[in-house]
């Protein structure tokens, strides 16, 4: 028995307080922490375009170097930000991630939430996620920027591909291409994210068809060809159902729809 409306609405904004709080509780400790000799120096402490803060050569690195690792500009728009905000005061850059991280943990609960309509099991994935061990280096380490910039913008690329799912509007699409545009700016490795939407397509999202496993062999007594359901049937041939072309037409429409993504990268 599902809960009221209401009574579901309380719960989802409860979920959201706990998963805010304790994310604060585990990571907030970083507040008092400073750079670390690896990596941060190079990427930020020391880094003249970083640490000239927005002008107009800041810019221009930032939206097209890719020597140093790769192409990430809004990473590196990122940290040039904290460094016009917050200087060499290192608890303002570990605030800010942390604040990354829970944007991400906050959409992944109600991505899982709006797909599986099962709130608690939503809720303990995000809360596993969020206070995950393999989650500290990326929160707790300023050059890991990229990480949890990449992950907030990958979740909400989920989010946004949900509304689409729901209600097949252009502006939504855009909206969810928009999202995973701003995550590859962040950092390559969400390349894969299509694949992901697709995976989810099968579930929690259930748009694949649902084809049998199995064709549908022809009957062993009939020695002459017969008619079913409007086809010819032969003794011994296999035949696939009808089903199988139009599931094979769905499947490849939500391939077709994925295109755009690719095209991006």
């Amino acid at each position: 028995m599902g809960f009221p409306p209401l009574m579901e609405k309380k719960q989802k904004y409860l979920i959201m307080i706990l998963l805010v709080a304790f994310s604060l509780i585990a990571f907030g400790r970083i507040a008092g922490n400073d750079f670390v000799n690896h990596d941060d120096p190079r990427l930020i402490t020391t880094h003249s375009m970083v640490t000239s803060g927005f002008n107009a050569d800041s810019i221009k690195w930032a939206l097209t170097n890719a020597s140093e690792e790769y192409w990430h500009p809004l990473t590196s728009l990122s940290l040039i930000l904290d460094w016009q905000l917050f200087g060499e005061n290192a608890s303002g850059h570990h605030l800010v991630s942390l604040f990354w991280h829970i944007g991400a943990v906050l959409l992944l609960f109600l991505f899982l939430n709006k797909t599986t309509k099962q709130i608690w099991p939503s809720a303990f994935a995000a809360a596993l996620f969020a206070l995950h061990p393999l989650r500290v280096e990326s929160v707790a380490w300023a050059s890991e920027r990229k990480d949890v910039l990449s992950l907030f913008f990958s979740m909400a690329t989920l989010y946004a591909y949900a509304f689409y799912v729901q209600d097949r509007k252009i502006s939504k699409y855009l909206l969810c291409i928009l999202m995973f545009v701003f995550a590859l700016m962040s950092k390559p490795m969400v390349v894969t994210l299509p694949c992901v939407l697709l995976l989810l397509d099968y579930w929690p999202l259930r748009r694949w068809p649902n084809v049998p496993m199995t064709p549908i062999a022809a009957t062993s007594n009939a020695s002459k060809p017969s008619k079913k359901g409007g086809k010819k049937v032969v003794a011994g041939q296999i035949t696939i159902p009808a089903v199988a072309t139009s599931g094979q037409q769905v499947f490849k429409k939500l391939l077709m729809e994925k295109v755009p993504f690719f095209y991006y990268q």
